[in-house]
């Protein structure tokens, strides 16, 4: 997906694997508090055809919410998706009570460029999915009510990389899942 602004400036995001997906209006917006922009979405259907579609989009932030989205990310070892028991009592005892009920919790798992393309979406999304299960049991638990989960393995994609993997520390620090809560507005 492009999102190009009234400069002419494109951002871009993607790609993604699912029928939807989730961009926040503040990515797009940055440092702006509102803005004009045309969104030009492009997808490929399993015959192998492009298929592109065009809107324009009037975004304002909101400025009446108190509450703010958190970010919060988990590391694993290399090739592995079960994270270490430090950071379950992490998600459990430190990011599940700042959940409030009814928010979003958006869940993108990344791996590093060690392995195949295919491996590493798949590694990513069980990383995802394992902190996930870890949170749902917690909130669960706590009696935390109509929480939505969006779950996503980006894989080793540069363009969706928390870092750049040129080396060894980088190839560490993408092997991550990055959480958002997202409060209900």
């Amino acid at each position: 997906m492009q999102v190009i602004d009234k400069k002419g400036a494109v951002k871009h995001f993607g790609p993604f694997t699912k029928k939807e997906a989730y961009i926040s209006g503040n990515t797009i917006l940055g440092d702006l508090s509102e803005g004009n922009y045309k969104i030009i979405m492009l997808a490929q259907t399993e015959e192998g055809n492009t298929i592109s579609r065009e809107s324009k989009l009037h975004l304002v932030r909101n400025k009446t919410s108190k509450e703010e989205a958190l970010r919060f990310s988990v590391l694993f070892d290399f090739d592995r998706s079960k994270t270490v028991a430090a950071y379950e009592k992490f998600l459990t005892d430190v990011v599940m009570p700042l959940v409030p009920d009814n928010a979003t919790i958006l869940i993108h798992g990344h791996s590093d460029v060690i392995g195949d393309d295919d491996y590493n979406r798949n590694l990513s999304m069980d990383r995802a999915q394992e902190a996930k299960r870890i949170l749902e049991a917690a909130l669960t638990k706590a009696g935390k009510k109509g929480v939505r989960y969006e779950t996503y393995g980006f894989g080793s994609d540069p363009a969706l990389s928390p870092f750049e993997n040129r080396f060894p520390e980088e190839h560490f620090y993408n092997r991550t899942v990055i959480i958002d809560i997202i409060p209900a507005q």
